[in-house]
């Protein structure tokens, strides 16, 4: 079986010749790739390489592409602050505490 069939066939519950494995390496394939995670993190296609290259060297079934939870809070207009080696965090959200969320829309 390859990947995709050993996946599919274990949501449809039926027999594998093994268990799938899709790991969930998020920046770590950043750094197997040599790239400094505040990239990773900004840049799908970046993303993309840096998953595929940790799956041809460690061989699991699929990748599993997540960038970042304050990705999303950036895109709504929140400021984040991104610094070598770790995560972004929020240094000033879009939405203050009690206001009105519908002003976004």
């Amino acid at each position: 079986m390859n990947g995709l069939e050993r996946v599919l066939a274990a949501v449809h519950f039926q027999s594998t010749d093994r268990v799938p494995l899709v790991p969930q390496l998020y920046g770590h394939a950043a750094m197997i790739a040599g790239v400094r995670l505040k990239d990773y993190v900004r840049d799908g296609d970046l993303l993309a390489q840096c998953q595929l290259a940790a799956q041809a060297r460690y061989g699991h079934d699929a990748v599993f592409a997540f960038m970042d939870l304050s990705v999303e809070t950036e895109a709504m207009g929140s400021t984040l602050r991104y610094a070598d080696g770790i995560y972004p965090d929020v240094a000033n959200y879009v939405l203050k505490v009690g206001e009105d969320a519908a002003r976004l829309g």
